[in-house]
This record gives structure tokens, sequence and C-alpha cells, in this order.
């Protein structure tokens, strides 16, 4: 079923997400697209899963910070992207750093649950250092759980 929907569910939560300022409606498609994001990843739709991450992410305005509104803080969440990661039987999940506008990918990694908060708080690429326990972000380190 998911196979036939997930393009039309897609513009349904993307069209009026972009369109209004009406609180209702962006809290709506935002659970659209995090129960979307949640049965793609259970159902290994990888590329089902990766285009609702990519629509969503372009929400965020991450790439032009002058034009964002409540709405695109409303989809940085961390608690709506965290619940929704498939992590593995070591607590790690892939990671793709990836240019908002081009879809170029930068980079591919593994992270855990600490430093995929920490890159979505900061806004800076954080990656775990298991053997010590540590987060390193730019160059900067701290110590994680």
């Amino acid at each position: 079923m998911i196979e036939v929907c997930w393009a039309p569910m897609l513009a349904a939560f993307s069209v009026p997400l972009d369109q209004s300022d009406d609180e209702v409606i962006i809290s709506q498609c935002l659970e659209g697209f995090r129960y979307a994001i949640h049965v793609t990843a259970v159902m290994s739709m990888k590329t089902h899963r990766d285009a609702f991450v990519t629509s969503l992410a372009k929400f965020t305005s991450l790439h032009s910070p002058a034009d964002i509104k409540q709405k695109n803080i409303d989809a940085i969440k961390v608690d709506i992207l965290l619940d929704n990661v498939k992590w593995d039987g070591k607590g790690l999940a892939v990671a793709i750093g990836q240019i908002v506008d081009t879809e170029a990918i930068l980079m591919q990694s593994f992270v855990n649950s600490d430093a995929l908060a920490t890159t979505i708080a900061s806004h800076k690429a954080t990656l775990p250092l298991p053997l010590t326990k540590r987060l390193s972000t730019a160059g900067h380190d701290q110590t994680y759980g």
C-alpha cells in the first residue's frame, strides 16, 4: 500500500506545509512526515524514506536563514528526527552529510543518538568517538553517555 501511496502522501504533506501558516495544518503535515518516515524506515523502503526526509529537510530553510519562520523551526525539532531513526544493535545509525539545495553528499558515517542530537542542535556535524566515549564536533570534543 505504501508503494502506491507514498508519492501522493509526500505531496499531501509538502504542499500545505509550504503554503500554510496555520498552526494546525503545519502540525498535521509534520506529523504526517513523522509517520511516513517511520513506516518507510520500518519497512526498509530506503528510497521512499529518503524522499520524505529530503523533502522535510528542505522545509528547515537552513539554506536561507533570513526566511526562517516558526514552521521551519518546527520542521527541525530533534525529537521528530530521533523518533524515526533506525538504530542498529550497537546503537548506531547511518548518517549522510548532504547539501540541501543540490542534494550532493558530503560524507557518510555512523552516529549515535547523542551525536545526532548535538548535530541537529548545533548545526555542526558531530560524530561519536566510541573508544573514548567522546563526541567530535569540528575539532571540539565533549564527553557523552
